[in-house]
């Protein structure tokens, strides 16, 4: 006997409050789901000592997120320069008063339309192109496990090709023996393919554009692409292989056509997302700014002076740093978001975690389905056919 769900209880006659919602299709209650293990309370007031914890914690993790965008080589070369520009500009010439000679209040409008507004544009479009991404990840994922549920569990009536008589609903036992662990392997590999596909080695930076050597590696991972793309068509192709089977045994030309158009829309979605893996943001935008920063502080050096004149050289030496690091955080920013499926930075889409999440849905699936099937019975064609 079946056992009644424990999540549903039949409400009293009349019952319109307290306990539940009532269906108005079942005629029953839903149990208010209770506080779930690990569940942590909502602390409203600012001075609670968890909202106070948190609090720091946020920041403290945020200060490990900056240090993590800002503090690299470039980083670096970038600092040296701030501070070796600043510092020939003040030592390199003074007045008679004994101030720097080269000393001036710049503007730094310059700045801005050179570097700062290029850079916010790049990030916001890089940001763009990953969450299509995920969107596109998002439908071939959804996508693939209706492929997979309708071949491992549409039935249908034999068709006039099957020497036997019409039984309804019975057209799934004239299909193969193993024809839906052979789905569920089309699909496992399609997934599979698809987590070595999107994780590959970037080879579109400035550097495999320009070097002899890091040209050479850019064709090993074009060739590369193109070998795992065709192990990706092929499978594609013998998902409509399978279809194909299904309309031997009986499936109706509508019902096939409806599958057919599902893999119609998971072949687009995977020209989308290896769009998305191979092609990105300007190139020539990219290189502009990096090159920007590296010579700017050449040029802002007199206003650091000038600074330095006003307060301090210490003062003048840090605002140089501090300018250079927050222009080469955006450059970090940005470039963490060119590829968005190298999980290089934090913002990047989990393939691997994604995918495997998608196996256990499939899998589960077939589980599901091998309880249902009937046996098989022998195929035998019609001498038409």
């Amino acid at each position: 006997m079946q056992q009644p769900n424990p999540m549903l209880s039949p409400g009293p006659e009349g019952a319109g409050n307290g306990g539940g919602t009532v269906s108005p299709t079942h005629g029953v209650r839903l149990k208010p789901i209770g506080k779930r293990e690990g569940d942590e309370p909502y602390v409203p007031h600012f001075f609670a000592g968890r909202s106070i914890l948190r609090t720091l914690e946020d920041i403290w993790a945020a200060f490990y997120i900056f240090w993590k965008h800002t503090f690299t080589i470039e980083s670096m070369l970038v600092v040296s320069a701030s501070v070796a520009s600043t510092l020939f500009y003040l030592y390199f010439k003074k007045d008679e008063q004994g101030e720097p000679y080269l000393a001036s209040k710049l503007d730094f409008s310059t700045l801005s339309i050179a570097i700062v507004f290029p850079l916010t544009f790049s990030i916001q479009q890089a940001f763009t192109r990953r969450e299509n991404a995920l969107s596109a990840l998002a439908d071939f994922k959804a996508i693939l496990c209706n492929v997979h549920l309708a071949l491992i569990t549409w039935d249908f009536t034999p068709g006039c090709a099957v020497r036997s008589p019409p039984t309804k609903w019975s057209g799934r036992q004239y299909l193969p023996q193993d024809f839906e662990v052979e789905c569920h392997q089309m699909a496992s590999a399609m997934l599979r393919e698809l987590c070595e596909y999107l994780r590959a080695p970037v080879v579109t930076r400035a550097r495999h554009m320009v070097l002899k050597s890091y040209k050479a590696k850019a064709k090993v991972g074009w060739d590369n692409e193109k070998v795992a793309g065709e192990r990706i068509e092929y499978l594609l192709e013998s998902s409509f292989n399978l279809v194909e089977v299904m309309k031997e045994r009986g499936l109706p030309g509508n019902e096939a056509a409806r599958i057919n158009q599902y893999n119609m829309f998971l072949h687009q979605r995977f020209e989308k997302l290896r769009n998305f893996k191979w092609y990105r943001t300007p190139q020539a935008t990219r290189s502009f700014g990096r090159v920007y920063i590296l010579i700017l502080p050449w040029f802002y050096g007199p206003y650091f002076a000038y600074v330095s004149s006003e307060t301090n050289s210490t003062f003048a030496v840090m605002l140089s740093c501090l300018t250079s690091i927050v222009l080469i955080g955006l450059i970090n920013v940005q470039r963490s978001l060119e590829d968005p499926f190298t999980e290089e930075g934090i913002d990047s889409i989990r393939v691997k975690y994604d995918l495997k999440t998608t196996q256990r849905f499939i899998d589960a699936q077939l589980v599901r389905a091998k309880l249902k099937q009937r046996p098989r019975v022998a195929y035998e064609p019609t001498l038409d056919n």
